[in-house]
């Protein structure tokens, strides 16, 4: 077990952490920190920060996070690309999951991704849409620099498009990183891609809740 990935977690609320907030991105630790604080008013709740550039590298982190500081088996709680990588976990280490809440999962066959970038483009005015086209330009140049800011404004303007009547636009995500989002995407929608993200589902032992709201861009029939 890596001592300094394993240790990679905020802690909120009271021991036993039987709960991790597993944050959106992939490459964008932070944003599950509202949602952590929230529920550790009541409860022991983990919000790790994924540090590993493949997927199978966030995979086996998350498991030393967890052996190392929740009691086990734990509920995942993972938003967006946080869905998946609790989907993904709990197929591959079920006596370690109680339960999987997803929210805002992304589609898990890949025709069903077609229009997301598009609808979120049609929900922000002209300036917004511009604006994403450009940070997209610099996300997307081999010899480009700046692409960690870039990805962290193009998720600002992102959950801007996402959200109705939001509390904050600011997630609280830090340290964003091109490298790893860039890493760690590119083996999940291979993944998904040969339709094997499916097929993992049936690895799953433990019950799953699904939570999509009516302005959600990912497609809830995926």
């Amino acid at each position: 077990m890596s001592p300094s990935r394993a240790g990679n977690v905020r802690r909120y609320g009271s021991p036993p952490y039987r709960v991790a907030v597993l944050h959106g991105g992939p490459g964008a630790p932070g944003n599950g920190r509202l949602l952590a604080e929230e529920l550790g008013r009541a409860r022991g709740v983990l919000e790790p920060l994924q540090t590993a550039d493949t997927l199978d590298g966030e995979v086996n982190e998350l498991r030393e996070q967890i052996e190392a500081n929740a009691t086990a088996p734990v509920t995942l709680i993972g938003s967006s690309w946080g869905a998946w990588l609790a989907y993904l976990a709990a197929a591959r280490f079920p006596t370690l999951i109680a339960k999987l809440i997803l929210v805002g999962c992304p589609p898990f066959e890949d025709w069903q991704s077609r229009d997301i970038t598009p609808t979120r483009l049609r929900r922000l005015d002209s300036g917004d849409r511009a604006e994403v086209q450009r940070l997209l330009g610099v996300m997307g140049d081999p010899d480009g620099q700046g692409k960690d800011d870039a990805l962290a404004a193009i998720g600002r303007l992102f959950v801007k498009a996402d959200s109705v009547d939001p509390v904050t636009l600011d997630l609280g995500t830090s340290n964003v990183s091109f490298r790893i989002h860039s890493g760690v995407w590119k083996d999940a929608t291979r993944l998904r891609a040969r339709g094997e993200l499916v097929a993992i589902g049936h690895h799953l032992r433990c019950p799953v809740v699904a939570i999509h709201g009516d302005r959600d861009p990912h497609p809830a029939e995926g």
